[in-house]
């Protein structure tokens, strides 16, 4: 039999975020199960369940792939296509969102379940290491193709990110500058533009439109320590109109 994989790359970049990240990620996939246990549209109509079943496998990827983005982790092909679909696959079956997919894409198999752990003695060469799981060919292969459509849309936020006009490093370079007193002024000038008589908003209203939960991100730019793509996601919240960014904050 194989060896087990040494190396398990999709954990090991998962198990980079923060406690803090980790536990919302649990969260929300405890969120998602809660889901799984109503009861199923059109339940006596095997497609209807396929699909219903494979939009979890959907909106899995969708949990880690905005974690990801909104720690500023690019959203490569190789994050896209491998390691969030293999961690979403893992919350697939560990929550057992799988087994309702089993019956529809392998029907015929005589194999007592299509998966095995990864610590587990590799049953054939056929079989097929996916995130912590073995899978048999026909499962890793349908297993992929539901996470053709968030991938989709996970790559378009990364081009849109990636393709801000070059106006906020170029023409308004002095104001991307990461200088305490340049980032401080800015976010208080904002406030005061954005805010209305019923509702003045704060800095964390600003750190909640961009997808961070901490201050951790604007704290660091304001004291000098920033990162280019920090700069640059403030800089798109910062040049939002009044209505614009109140439309922002409703959506979080």
């Amino acid at each position: 039999m194989d060896e087990v994989p040494k190396t398990r790359p999709h954990r090991e970049i998962f198990e980079r975020f923060s406690a803090e990240s980790q536990r919302r990620i649990e969260a929300n996939l405890l969120l998602l199960n809660s889901r799984w246990h109503r009861p199923v549209p059109n339940a006596g109509n095997p497609h209807s369940r396929f699909n219903w079943a494979r939009s979890f496998y959907c909106h899995a990827y969708d949990v880690f792939a905005e974690e990801f983005f909104n720690q500023g982790v690019p959203l490569d092909d190789h994050i896209l296509n491998e390691h969030i679909p293999q961690l979403a696959s893992d919350a697939a079956i560990e929550h057992q969102w799988i087994w309702s997919l089993i019956g529809y894409w392998d029907t015929t198999s005589a194999l007592p379940r299509p998966f095995l752990p990864l610590d587990a003695p590799r049953p054939s060469s056929a079989w097929i290491p996916y995130g912590n799981y073995w899978l048999i060919p026909r499962v890793a292969d349908q297993t992929r193709r539901a996470f053709v459509g968030p991938r989709s849309k996970w790559k378009a936020q990364q081009i849109m990110r990636s393709s801000q006009p070059p106006a906020f490093e170029q023409a308004s370079k002095p104001k991307t500058e990461s200088s305490t007193a340049n980032w401080t002024e800015r976010f208080d000038g904002f406030i005061d533009k954005v805010s209305t008589a019923e509702y003045r908003i704060t800095r964390s209203d600003i750190d909640s439109v961009l997808g961070y939960r901490t201050p951790k991100t604007r704290q660091n730019l304001q004291a000098g320590k920033g990162t280019r793509l920090a700069a640059t996601n403030y800089n798109r919240v910062l040049a939002m109109t009044r209505e614009q960014f109140l439309a922002a904050l409703r959506r979080r």
